[in-house]
């Protein structure tokens, strides 16, 4: 028997962030009773699937008959989607919704070898335009469609 190292790997991810995710939503959110689910209880729902998938993983990579190589580590989609969330979660309340879709999906399409500027900038306005529909004048949530600063 031969252990799949990639898959290993990445069962062991999996597992690593349900734990942490789901200590973070235990340590700072209610979780409620499974009838009256509070702000933790879904994504405690979320984290324990992501566990248990992380577990299928692991498990099955115990079976394969092969070992992958790990290959090329794709740097610039790591850096790229990690900087798209981060724009989006740390500037939503100051740039508004607009703004902090249409740039996190303007960046996260640069994640991209062939990147290109012009369907990624018509892609990210559509995700805009659309988001914005539906977050803001379809469900009603409070967040602005431009933010604070471009009040000035």
């Amino acid at each position: 028997m031969t252990l799949n190292w990639k898959e290993l790997a990445s069962g062991f991810v999996l597992i690593f962030a349900g734990l942490l995710y789901g200590y973070v939503t235990f340590d700072t959110l209610p979780i409620g009773s499974p009838l009256n689910l509070g702000p933790g209880g879904f994504p405690v729902v979320l984290c324990g699937a992501l566990i248990v998938i992380g577990l299928v993983i692991c498990a099955g990579s115990l079976f394969k008959s092969e070992d992958a190589e790990f290959g090329v580590v794709p740097w610039r989609a790591i850096v790229m989607l990690s900087a798209s969330i981060l724009l989006f979660g740390t500037f939503l309340r100051q740039l508004g919704l607009f703004p902090s879709v249409f740039a996190s999906a303007f960046l996260a399409s640069a994640a991209e070898r062939r990147f290109k500027p012009l369907p990624s900038v018509l892609i990210a306005l559509c995700l805009a335009v659309l988001c914005s529909l539906i977050f803001i004048k379809g469900i009603g949530l409070p967040i602005p469609f431009f933010g604070s600063f471009f009040s000035g």
